[in-house]
């Protein structure tokens, strides 16, 4: 028997890329660090590292967490380029009514992690985040 399930959020609950790299472009234009940044090769990377993905572009960004940290600020100015992916509401929902316990794992910091879950309002249906 199931006793529980884990989710990751970006491309798992939430269809997250357009967010993403919105935001990670403004980010780079706040820190003058002008590239153009291909679209498709950004999407292929996302759920690596930033720096990863920066170095696989040729992206030269000096301080890494630096770029992190204004970007967090700057992510819920493009949240609603962001959706729940179809049915996510209906799984959570009957995953609950099952008595099955689920829980949100992802390398997004605790703060933007409950943030992100409210704004879509799937935080009440996840026993742990």
């Amino acid at each position: 028997m199931i006793e529980c399930v884990v989710f990751d959020l970006d491309g798992t609950l939430v269809k997250s890329h357009e967010t993403i790299y919105k935001t990670t472009v403004k980010t780079l234009e706040k820190l003058n660090i002008n590239t153009e940044i291909d679209k498709e090769q950004f999407y292929n990377l996302l759920g690596h590292h930033f720096k990863d993905i920066f170095d696989e572009c040729n992206i030269d960004v000096p301080d890494v967490d630096y770029f992190i940290s204004i970007y967090k600020n700057l992510y819920f100015d493009f949240i609603d380029e962001s959706a729940l992916y179809n049915n996510v509401e209906n799984v959570l929902n009957e995953l609950k009514i099952r008595g099955i316990k689920t829980g949100l794992l992802t390398t997004k910091g605790q703060e933007q992690a409950v943030k992100i879950s409210e704004h879509f309002n799937i935080a009440e249906n996840l026993d742990v985040i």
